[in-house]
């Protein structure tokens, strides 16, 4: 009988040398040999470092990071809000939020530019971040609470199909002070969580949204288009048709509601991207208007008092707001960004009613709980600590009618 040649397959085998620079124990590489295997090597890699990650042995000089908590029987009269910071570039605008001496900060997402899928850079960049004295002062001061959006999430514009976002996750809670049985941590799917300061009657309810991991594609104009909407200086995103493209997945969906339903005075529903924003042609919910459609409709079916959203993403600073049918009060959108990045440029929507100011800028809310009529002052603030867009609203401007 003759001899028959045996197919030479290749698998990958352990040794301890690849990631040593992301984590503070024996980290992960492969090399091939003759074995058989249906593995690719950068599946295994990630499979046997998912472990890792959530065991805690990351070293961006975790043993520094403070993670102050906020008491959350203290009602909160103060709290600052930013987005969109280039981590490799100098950082000023620190030392001024801390003078204004908030009560909170909310991070909304882009809170580094890792735009990767190693983690190891994506720890480096956060490190960078960690690495500024303002930013120190900061954490060392102020309670921060964090959501993500595609910059640190994974990479630009990323939404579902971002293969290492489960890593990633990771990351942002070893960053953020996470404990490891945090359900952000452990949940198969997305860093949405909600915290809940103050008494009844001057309650905050913080909702950050996670509108990357669940998020369908996003869909382009044709080339013929890319000309007409360059001319009005929009970009070349338009509402996906797919009756079931989404920016939340299910859960998160029904966590939400949840959520809404709980007693609050008032509520920051925080997203990555803007809500009420349309025909900017740029990453926003109007992209998604099922689930646009579906969010306000939630609110109405809530009956929940008090929404008000916070966002980031576009570089600039406005306040957008909306009448719809579904909710029975004006919805307004505060969007903050960014912290160390210009953009001067022409940016259209057809929501906006305060600004923009495209200069380094991060956001102040104000609750005037002790005013006859409690009453929200949103403002804008420049690098010099220097207020350039305000709006003030009632705090029962926000109300569901009672009559």
């Amino acid at each position: 009988m003759a001899n028959r040649a045996v197919p030479k397959r290749r698998c990958y085998v352990l040794t301890l040398s690849e990631v040593s620079r992301s984590y503070r124990c024996e980290s992960i590489s492969l090399r091939p040999v003759n074995m058989a295997t249906g593995i690719s090597r950068r599946s295994l890699l990630w499979s046997l470092s998912l472990p890792l990650l959530a065991s805690g042995c990351a070293t961006f000089a975790s043993k520094d990071l403070v993670t102050l908590r906020r008491d959350p029987s203290q009602p909160l009269t103060r709290i600052a809000l930013g987005s969109c910071l280039r981590e490799n570039r100098a950082q000023p605008i620190w030392p001024r939020v801390v003078a204004a001496k908030p009560d909170l900060f909310v991070h909304l997402g882009d809170n580094v530019y890792g735009d990767t899928e190693s983690t190891s850079e994506l720890r480096s960049k956060y490190g960078r971040l960690w690495g500024d004295a303002g930013y120190q002062a900061l954490r060392r001061k102020v309670p921060v609470v964090a959501t993500w959006d595609d910059h640190d999430f994974g990479k630009n514009n990323a939404g579902s199909g971002f293969w290492a976002k489960a890593a990633t996750k990771q990351v942002f809670c070893d960053f953020f002070g996470e404990p490891l049985s945090s359900e952000r941590r452990t949940r198969n799917g997305g860093i949405y969580t909600s915290y809940e300061y103050g008494p009844l009657g001057q309650r905050v309810q913080i909702i950050l949204l996670d509108v990357r991991y669940d998020r369908s594609p996003l869909v382009k104009v044709t080339r013929q288009e890319r000309a007409a909407r360059k001319a009005k200086h929009m970009g070349y995103y338009r509402a996906n048709p797919d009756p079931a493209a989404r920016m939340l997945g299910e859960d998160q969906w029904g966590w939400l509601e949840r959520e809404l339903r709980k007693p609050a005075d008032l509520r920051l529903i925080a997203s990555g991207t803007r809500v009420l924003a349309e025909e900017t042609g740029h990453e926003e919910w109007a992209n998604f208007p099922r689930d646009r459609r579906r969010l306000f409709e939630l609110i109405g079916k809530t009956a929940a008092n008090g929404v008000l959203f916070v966002s980031g993403d576009p570089h600039f600073s406005e306040y957008s707001k909306i009448a719809d049918a579904s909710v029975p009060y004006p919805l307004w959108d505060m969007t903050s960004s960014a912290l160390n990045q210009y953009n001067r440029g022409k940016r259209p929507n057809a929501r906006r009613v305060v600004g923009p100011f495209g200069e380094p800028n991060f956001g102040v809310i104000e609750i005037d709980w002790n005013a006859p009529k409690p009453i929200v002052h949103l403002s804008t603030r420049n690098m010099k600590g220097a207020t350039v867009l305000r709006q003030d609203i009632p705090l029962d401007a926000l109300k569901v009618p009672t009559s």
